[in-house]
């Protein structure tokens, strides 16, 4: 009720809205008994890629997303990134600074052209933490599978060196969607909802394995995410003349909330901003416009 009352001073939602989110609320207890919110144990490829029912998933390391070691200040521009050793994609990313323990933000799914069957559009949200020894990275949100013509929720989390891993959530909504993602001691719990009515489109809940968050939150990071990933087979470079266009994903109004206060996500609680790919060529695939970093707009074509 606490993070409603939050989202309802930045927001200012109807009635609808709020009932709509109560009633989600109240129907949870009894759906999630029905969810395998359980990381799955899948078969991987000879190189690491993931089999799923849907698809394979290219192999990812969501650490490699938080790895700048500079301090925290204000960014206002997205930088360029070049990584030899990942050719498993390209990325548009904006992370926060710490302490935050939820996000917030209204998002409008891709526009999808060509998808080949080898590429997975990603729209999805990225959290980190530390506490003593304890070490978290993950990607929580949506993946595109073209086979089975199919947006699905899905987690990638690393702890202390040990990957989890599920792509089984359902996603029953439109294009118009409403992100929240709040970290607890325990879990993650991201639930989206329709951008229009509020009622509930997916739930995706991952449980740490670890202690790896404080009680004050003083080390978790958040972030957002847009990600066209390839698989491939191994030693094989990413291919960017697949055809696959993902055109205007987008964020919009997205904000930050820490126990005690609520946060446009704008340059002063902005971590690090960047688009990356195995080489300038792949990197430059991703165009984008944003107005720091309250709203995104991204394309990424391998054309």
């Amino acid at each position: 009720i606490s993070s409603l009352k939050s989202q309802i001073e930045v927001y200012h939602p109807t009635e609808e809205q709020v009932e709509n989110y109560v009633k989600d609320l109240i129907k949870n207890d009894e759906a999630d008994q029905k969810t395998n919110f359980a990381p799955i144990e899948y078969e991987k490829t000879e190189n690491g890629d993931t089999i799923t029912p849907y698809g394979v998933i290219p192999y990812h390391d969501p650490a490699s997303t938080w790895m700048s070691q500079r301090k925290a200040k204000a960014v206002s521009s997205i930088s360029d990134r070049v990584n030899e050793q990942d050719q498993s994609g390209v990325y548009y990313v904006v992370n926060s600074t710490e302490g935050h323990n939820q996000f917030t933000s209204f998002a409008t799914l891709p526009i999808l052209s060509n998808v080949a069957s080898c590429d997975r559009p990603y729209h999805m949200l990225s959290m980190s933490s530390t506490n003593g020894r304890n070490k978290m990275y993950g990607d929580i949100g949506l993946v595109f599978f073209p086979d089975t013509d199919e947006w699905k929720g899905c987690f990638n989390v690393v702890e202390n060196g040990k990957r989890k891993e599920n792509y089984d959530f359902d996603f029953n909504g439109n294009d118009e969607i409403y992100f929240h993602l709040q970290i607890f001691t325990n879990k993650a719990v991201l639930i989206i909802r329709d951008a229009d009515s509020w009622a509930q489109v997916a739930k995706i809940e991952y449980y740490f394995s670890t202690n790896c968050v404080p009680s004050n939150f003083s080390t978790v990071k958040l972030g957002k995410q847009v990600t066209l990933a390839q698989h491939h087979g191994e030693d094989v470079p990413l291919n960017i003349k697949t055809r696959t266009k993902i055109e205007n994903a987008e964020f919009s109004q997205s904000w930050l909330y820490t126990p005690s206060g609520n946060y446009s996500f704008d340059k002063s609680h902005c971590y690090e901003a960047y688009r990356q790919g195995p080489s300038e060529a792949a990197y430059k695939t991703v165009t984008s416009s944003q107005k720091a970093w309250k709203s995104d707009d991204v394309t990424i074509s391998f054309r």
